[in-house]
């Protein structure tokens, strides 16, 4: 079975949630140090529970864990991650966001469309393009056939468009795809590296005057909310 990686870590609602199925229950005492029971969950000895319990939680309590290898080396391994490496410069950020807005307004007919009327829209997929040219190739060669009532050249401007509009959309979509994958990795390695630094404000919070404060500002991210809704009863 291959193992996730730490890009797969979520922490919700006090669970360790790994690759949005295996959750592991999360308890944080009146210290603020937290510990986790393992249950009908089989750990084996890998870099990635190693890495998960040494970096985010210095103070975990062990014995509530069932591990089948040495506890030591767990409190001990560390390990980094470094999904990606990049630097954007304000001047390339902002002429980028720039384009952005001059392609705005060249398409300044693009539409916004709610989830009702893309569903109530007959929708055009892949597979009906080669129709779509069949029925744009008889138009042309056999215009007569249609009814007055029939907008030829409204047809004629939306095969146009269609034809125009499908390789932007095509470009478009793969940048975005690629953007929130660049955004999905750099986040988990600021993430990863800020729960090492946690660890730490934690380890060091007596030690250092004021960090006590910060390790209290940065627990209530992992504080469940007491607050619960109230049924109006009829």
């Amino acid at each position: 079975m291959s193992l996730p990686t730490l890009s797969a870590l979520q922490i919700s609602d006090n669970q360790l949630i790994v690759n949005n199925s295996i959750k592991i229950p999360a308890f944080e005492n009146e210290s603020g140090d937290f510990s986790f029971r393992i249950n009908r969950l089989r750990c084996v000895a890998s870099p990635f529970f190693n890495s998960i319990f040494a970096l985010l939680f210095n103070n975990i309590h062990l014995d509530q864990c069932h591990f089948p290898f040495n506890i030591n080396y767990l409190k001990r391994s560390t390990m980094s991650q470094n999904l990606i490496s990049a630097k954007l410069t304000d001047e390339d950020a902002n002429a980028v966001k720039q384009h952005i807005g001059e392609i705005r307004n060249t398409l300044s007919f693009l539409l916004s469309l709610s989830a009702s009327d893309i569903g109530s829209i007959i929708k055009l997929g892949n597979a009906l393009l080669p129709f779509i040219e069949k029925g744009h190739e008889t138009l042309t060669s056999h215009p007569e056939i249609m009814p007055g009532v029939f907008d030829k050249e409204e047809y004629q401007r939306d095969y146009a468009l269609l034809k125009q509009i499908s390789p932007i959309l095509s470009q478009i979509s793969e940048l975005k795809e690629g953007i929130e994958k660049t955004y999905y990795a750099v986040g988990s390695d600021v993430l990863v590296s800020t729960l090492e630094i946690y660890a730490q404000v934690k380890t060091n919070k007596d030690k250092v005057p004021g960090l006590n404060v910060v390790a209290d500002e940065m627990a209530v991210f992992f504080k469940k909310s007491k607050t619960q809704t109230k049924t109006t009863q009829p």
